[in-house]
C-alpha cells in the first residue's frame, strides 16, 4: 500500500481535496473534461468544463456543466425541459446539450451542458461595489438585456420564480465600444414552472408553498402560495434596487440588520402583513424611482408587464445595442392592443392609437428625448400625434 505524506508547505486544503473527489465522482463527458467546482446546491454541483481538442471546432471551448446523481436531476432535468423552449434568446443562458456521465464509484450522473458565464454573476458585480451600487447606465444596460428575457420567458408560458441577482450571468459582449463590456442572462431554471399554473389547482391551505429566495419573492407567493409572471417581475423590482444601491432591498430603511438566523422571520413578516414594500431611496434618478414602483405595487395585477416596460419605460426605453434593437422602434403598432385601456400603470396614457407610457411627461424636460420621440415615431410610421400635456 502507498502511503502519501502531505507537508503543511504543499499548499493543498481540505477544499482542493474535497473539490478533487467531487469532480473524480461525477466523471468526465465523451467531449469535455470536468474542471473546476463553480458552486454547490440543493440541485447537484455547477463545474467549469473544457472541450477535448478533437471536438472544439463544434462547440464552445468552455462550458458550464451542471450535475447531479441520476437520483436526484428532477430539478436538472426540468430545467433542460425549459431551457428547450427558449433556444436562441440572446438573453438567457443557453444549453448546448445533456449526457450522463460515470464516476469512478460506479455511480450514473445526469450533466446538462450550458452557456458558461465568463464575466460571473450579477450578484458579484455588486458586492464588488462595496455598498455604492452601479453606476445608472449599467443598471439600465442590464435590465433592459433582464427583460428581454423575461418577455421571452413569460411568452413562452413559464414563471421562473427564483430571480434574483444570483441567478444572472454576466457574459463578454463581441464588440468592444463604450457600451459595458458583459450582457447580462437568466440562468438557473431548476425551479421554473408553467404560468397560471396555480389558477388551476384548488389547494388546502396546509398544501400551499412557495419557491425561491425570500429576499426577492413577492407577497403574494408567501400569502396565498401564487407564484405567476407578476411575481418575476417584482423579484425584477428587487434586483434593479439592489443594483442601484448596492444593498440588498429590504435592508435600505434599516439601521440595524436582523441576525442571520432570524433574518426568515424578518423577512416573512414583512411580505406577509401591511403595506411595506423595499423602500426606494430619493436620491435616485425620477425615472429609476418610477421604474421601480412600476415592479413593487404588493397587488400583483397593478405592476407593469416585461413588455410594457422594455418597450415604454423612459428608464430603458431608447438604449441602443450591438444589433441595433432599440425598444419602442418599429413595435408600436404591435402593442397598441395590449396596452389600450390599460389601468396597470401609473405612466401610461394613451392618446388616439398611440401608447404614450411615461414618454411624454418628460419630452418636454430636454430636447434629446423630443428628438428621440420624433424619430421613434418615425419608424413606427405614425405620422399624426397630438401631444398634451401630462
Amino acid at each position: 500500500m502507498e502511503i502519501i505524506i502531505i507537508e503543511d508547505d504543499d499548499h493543498i486544503d481540505d477544499c482542493e481535496i474535497q473539490e478533487s473527489l467531487i469532480i473524480k465522482k461525477f466523471g468526465d463527458g465523451v467531449s469535455w473534461k470536468r474542471g473546476k467546482l463553480l458552486g454547490e446546491g440543493g440541485f447537484g454541483a455547477v463545474f467549469i468544463a473544457t472541450m477535448n481538442h478533437h471536438h472544439a471546432a463544434a462547440s464552445p471551448t468552455v462550458m458550464a456543466v451542471k450535475s447531479a446523481e441520476i437520483s436526484n436531476s428532477d430539478s436538472l432535468r426540468l430545467e433542460k425541459k425549459v431551457l428547450s423552449r427558449l433556444v436562441g434568446c440572446p438573453n438567457i443562458i443557453q444549453c448546448l446539450g445533456e449526457e450522463v456521465t460515470r464516476g469512478v464509484d460506479g455511480s450514473e450522473v445526469y450533466n446538462i451542458l450550458l452557456e458558461y458565464g465568463s464575466g460571473g454573476s450579477l450578484a458579484e458585480r455588486i458586492y464588488n461595489s462595496r455598498g455604492k451600487g452601479l453606476p445608472e447606465y449599467e443598471v439600465q444596460w442590464y435590465t433592459r438585456s433582464i427583460l428581454k428575457g423575461l418577455m421571452k420567458i413569460h411568452g413562452a408560458g413559464f414563471v421562473h420564480r427564483d430571480l434574483k441577482a444570483d441567478n444572472i450571468l454576466l457574459v463578454p459582449r463581441n464588440r468592444e465600444s463604450c457600451l459595458p463590456k458583459f450582457n447580462a442572462k437568466i440562468c438557473d431554471f431548476g425551479l421554473a414552472k408553467p404560468a397560471n399554473q396555480d389558477r388551476k389547482k384548488k389547494r388546502k391551505l396546509s398544501d400551499r408553498t412557495w419557491w425561491g429566495t425570500l429576499m426577492y419573492l413577492a407577497p403574494e407567493a408567501v400569502r396565498e402560495a401564487r407564484q405567476e409572471p407578476p411575481g418575476d417581475m417584482w423579484s425584477l423590482g428587487c434586483v434593479v434596487l439592489e443594483m442601484l444601491t448596492g444593498i440588498a432591498p429590504w435592508y435600505l430603511d434599516e439601521k440595524a440588520l436582523p441576525p442571520a438566523e432570524e433574518e426568515g422571520d424578518y423577512l416573512l413578516k414583512k411580505l406577509r402583513g401591511g403595506r411595506a414594500v423595499p423602500k426606494i431611496p430619493e436620491r435616485l434618478s425620477k425615472d429609476a424611482k418610477n421604474f421601480l414602483k412600476c415592479c413593487l405595487y404588493r397587488t400583483p395585477k397593478n405592476r407593469a408587464t416585461a413588455k410594457t416596460l422594455l418597450f415604454g419605460h423612459p428608464f430603458v426605453n431608447g438604449l441602443r445595442d450591438e444589433d441595433g434593437f432599440c425598444p419602442g422602434g418599429g413595435v408600436v403598432a404591435n402593442l397598441v392592443e395590449d396596452m389600450k385601456g390599460s389601468k396597470e400603470l401609473p405612466w401610461l396614457t394613451l392618446r388616439g392609437n398611440l401608447p404614450l407610457p411615461g414618454l411624454m411627461h418628460y419630452a418636454a424636460k430636454t430636447i434629446t428625448t423630443i428628438s428621440f420621440l420624433f424619430n421613434h415615431l418615425m419608424k413606427s410610421c405614425i405620422y399624426f400625434v397630438t401631444v398634451k400635456s401630462i
